[in-house]
């Protein structure tokens, strides 16, 4: 009689279980495993500098301790610390498929850069006879002043960018210089070779556009974007040259 009883209590035991077996177990949390895990600060910069390569847009920003136009002389009236305050510029980018325009206003000067099929012009605006000269033919290389090295910050400096080939270090930096986007600090990793681009922080949105940079030669620091042009023109009659 014990024996079966104990048989009996098995039995219940055993339906017991197979009654909550039922219901399963919750599964376990993997979402957090099954995510995706963050690119490395040289992809997120590449594939932005990628989008910013193809960008059609017109965007306007502040340039300080800028070389690309000389500042008032302020030499008679230094500052506090005895340093000659700077004196800020504006620079609007515009680009289209086809061309791009660079305005620099500095206080003693205005300036364009234009880059459309036919080629590469310079034109002084702020004079008394406004005019533009050509300083490239179609398919050839700008001159390698100041303000054309500005110009690479729009134009060749993001193609380098966006190649895993540039011999480039990147890593993630505070949005100290742009309120918007995400910031990299960018070095040159060889000494050996022609920097590909100035070492300093970029800073990029999500769409491609520039929202900041500082390198040794000055900060920008994006001002306002729009629409493209419909079409990039001179903005003052063509001279001969020189």
């Amino acid at each position: 009689m014990r024996t079966t009883l104990c048989a009996l209590a098995g039995v219940a035991a055993v339906a017991t279980l197979a009654g909550c077996s039922g219901s399963a177990p919750p599964a376990p949390d993997t979402s957090a495993s099954s995510a995706p895990p963050p690119l490395p600060a040289r992809q997120l910069l590449a594939a932005r500098a990628a989008q910013a390569t193809a960008l059609t847009f017109t965007a306007t920003y502040a340039l300080t301790d800028g070389k690309a136009q000389p500042a008032a002389d302020t030499s008679a009236s230094p500052s506090p610390s005895g340093a000659p305050p700077q004196a800020a510029q504006s620079v609007t980018i515009a680009r289209t498929q086809d061309g791009y325009k660079l305005d620099i206003v500095s206080p003693t000067q205005v300036i364009s850069l234009v880059h459309t099929g036919a080629g590469t012009y310079k034109c002084a605006l702020s004079g008394a006879t406004p005019g533009c000269t050509q300083v490239a033919a179609a398919g050839q290389s700008p001159p390698a002043d100041d303000d054309f090295t500005l110009l690479k910050v729009f134009t060749s400096w993001p193609q380098q960018l966006a190649s895993p080939a540039t011999a480039i270090s990147v890593s993630q930096a505070g949005n100290s210089v742009a309120a918007t986007g995400a910031c990299f600090d960018v070095d040159v990793v060889s000494a050996s070779i022609a920097a590909p681009v100035d070492p300093g922080t970029y800073c990029y949105d999500t769409n491609g556009v520039l929202t900041g940079l500082r390198t040794a030669s000055g900060t920008l620091k994006l001002v306002s974007s729009g629409q493209a042009p419909a079409a990039i023109a001179l903005p003052a009659p063509l001279v001969a040259n020189g």
